[in-house]
């Protein structure tokens, strides 16, 4: 809430915005973190299943704490590593071809790009065809007009420094739609909303 001065939920509301109301869609959504997107999207009647995976516990922990407090719903919560969406004790493609929509907030600039390349790999393929991807993550170096980016080029500096964010740097300069397409996703729109950026990439049906 400190680093984007309140505004998360404004944000988050670009992920909402592409998800119909209803209850009839599978939702999955990697490293939901505190799921904080989750009860905002249920007040605006989507009320679709949702799977939430994250490999912390302590984020699961939370989420699930959040549920207790008020927000019992149809969101079941998961302890997975987004590199590998295999459900425990099923096989590896159990989820191949799955969901009607993948999400994943402010994930792309925690990775290396390695890890980057698998999890992308992996959410396309528990896409059902025709399901859309939607990437939501901090803006980049090139979203900035030319005549404040040495402004913005120190603050990113900060920002990677101060909070131990290893590879948000280099996230800075990442293709997303370039790596979206090499993994066979057609990139539909790049949303700017106030702070970050929304990617929105449909699996070919």
């Amino acid at each position: 809430s400190v680093l984007f001065m309140g505004c998360n939920r404004l944000m988050r509301q670009a992920v909402i915005d592409h998800i119909p109301r209803g209850s009839d869609l599978q939702i999955l959504d990697v490293a939901c973190g505190t799921a904080a997107w989750i009860p905002q999207a249920r007040l605006q009647g989507r009320l679709h299943p949702i799977t939430a995976i994250d490999l912390s516990p302590a984020y699961l922990r939370y989420a699930r704490s959040m549920q207790a407090l008020g927000f019992r719903d149809n969101t079941t919560f998961l302890q997975m590593n987004a590199e590998s969406l295999q459900p425990p004790g099923q096989p590896p493609d159990a989820w191949s071809g799955r969901f009607d929509r993948v999400t994943s907030i402010w994930l792309l600039h925690e990775l290396p790009r390695p890890a980057l390349e698998r999890a992308i790999a992996e959410m396309a393929r528990v896409l059902k065809p025709g399901g859309l991807l939607l990437l939501l993550d901090s803006m980049q170096r090139a979203d900035i007009p030319p005549d404040r980016r040495e402004r913005a080029e120190s603050a990113y500096r900060f920002f990677a420094r101060y909070f131990n964010e290893p590879y948000y740097l280099a996230y800075q300069g990442l293709d997303v739609p370039a790596l979206l397409r090499a993994h066979g996703l057609v990139v539909e729109t790049s949303e700017p909303w106030f702070r970050s950026k929304l990617w929105v990439a449909r699996k070919p049906t």
